[in-house]
């Protein structure tokens, strides 16, 4: 990885908050269901940013070209207080009546049709996401507590999910655009595909295809692999043009929900959440109930039996990557014959942020953690 691979990530990021800032700034007084929203908006693709990158701009990042183009980086701490800052001026905009809108959300709204009670949830959501990043900041006890409370005022049923569609024409299904257009570039990995052997787990056929020997076989790191030798993409997430992914769902409410249970002591109450999050899983890639592995899978009450089964359930999203950074789960081994030996932690500060930005905290170290992956 280098400084130029994640150039169109970081523009894309930031272009999406330049427009739902304009949205904020010149409709949010008039029209706040739409201030509420595109606050929203703006503390998802932060919250992606932070995590990736550390410190970022945000306080000064959306005057535009017209403004301030070498804004100052605010601190990961600075940035996430922020981010919870926009979300509680979401919840209280998305709580003001209609009347006191000059115009409401309703099909232009792709995601839920103007439905404000559905966004609410899916702010709490996101502010339970980032209370739980900071388990290491806030302590263990007082970030669970947290997360736990805007957990249980967020995501309550599958149709609350934050979903991606597409409409299979121009606009494709990101998994399958990749697979498609770039076949054979990536495919299922060996430690996921050998973990869901072994536990005979029921989504594998849906995550997965047969490799050319009819199994399920992953390749292992620095392993010759060609077409149809191992096992590829599944139709879970890469079967048609149309496929829709999930962005924030139940399932990762209520992996929140025990692991935050589990860290307060209360292990009832994370076994029953695990088991309803393994089986929301279950529900979400085959489309079926299955309260029996449910309940096997959520047998073992731990952290790593947690965030293991978290990993699998949110497969093909950041969130697994966020939890191995700041839980250390799943346990991984990294690749032997690389010349680190280590597994990056982090993406490094794009390069037209290096060369233009003469406020940008450069980072140049894909192996340093960032600010909350760290101990106080």
């Amino acid at each position: 990885m280098t400084e130029l691979d994640n150039e169109g990530d970081w523009g894309n990021i930031y272009q999406a908050g330049v427009n739902a800032n304009t949205i904020i700034k010149d409709y949010e007084a008039t029209s706040p269901y739409y201030g509420g929203i595109a606050r929203i908006l703006v503390a998802l693709n932060m919250g992606i940013a932070t995590d990736i990158w550390g410190d970022i701009p945000f306080s000064e990042a959306f005057a535009g070209v017209e403004g301030n183009v070498t804004p100052k980086y605010d601190t990961q701490k600075e940035v996430i207080e922020r981010i919870q800052s926009y979300l509680d001026l979401a919840i209280l905009d998305l709580a003001k009546p209609a009347s006191a809108n000059l115009s409401v959300p309703k099909t232009d709204d792709i995601f839920y049709g103007g439905n404000t009670e559905k966004w609410t949830k899916l702010a709490y959501a996101i502010k339970a996401r980032y209370a739980l990043r900071l388990t290491t900041k806030d302590g263990s006890a007082v970030a669970a507590q947290k997360a736990l409370t805007y957990a249980q005022k967020s995501i309550t049923s599958k149709a609350d999910n934050l979903v991606a569609t597409f409409d299979g024409g121009n606009n494709q299904s990101t998994w399958y655009a990749f697979n498609n257009q770039r076949a054979g570039y990536m495919g299922m990995g060996k430690f996921f595909i050998d973990l869901l052997n072994a536990n005979s787990d029921p989504r594998l056929p849906f995550y997965a295809t047969e490799a050319e020997d009819g199994t399920y076989d992953g390749a292992a790191p620095e392993s010759p692999d060609g077409s149809g030798l191992k096992s590829r993409f599944g139709d879970y997430f890469a079967g048609d043009p149309a496929t829709p992914l999930n962005i924030i769902t139940l399932t990762e409410v209520k992996f929140i929900e025990a692991e935050a249970q589990f860290r307060l002591g209360n292990i009832a109450a994370a076994q029953t959440a695990l088991q309803a999050a393994v089986n929301s899983s279950l529900i979400d890639v085959t489309g079926t109930s299955n309260a029996t592995y449910a309940a096997t899978a959520s047998a073992a009450v731990t952290l790593q039996n947690i965030i293991t089964q978290k990993y699998i359930a949110l497969f093909t999203t950041f969130e697994p990557y966020n939890d191995f950074r700041r839980t250390g789960f799943p346990a991984l081994t990294p690749n032997q014959a690389s010349q680190s030996k280590k597994i990056p932690a982090r993406l490094l500060t794009p390069k037209s942020e290096r060369t233009l930005n003469n406020n940008a905290t450069v980072v140049s170290d894909i192996y340093a953690p960032v600010w909350w992956a760290t101990p106080n």
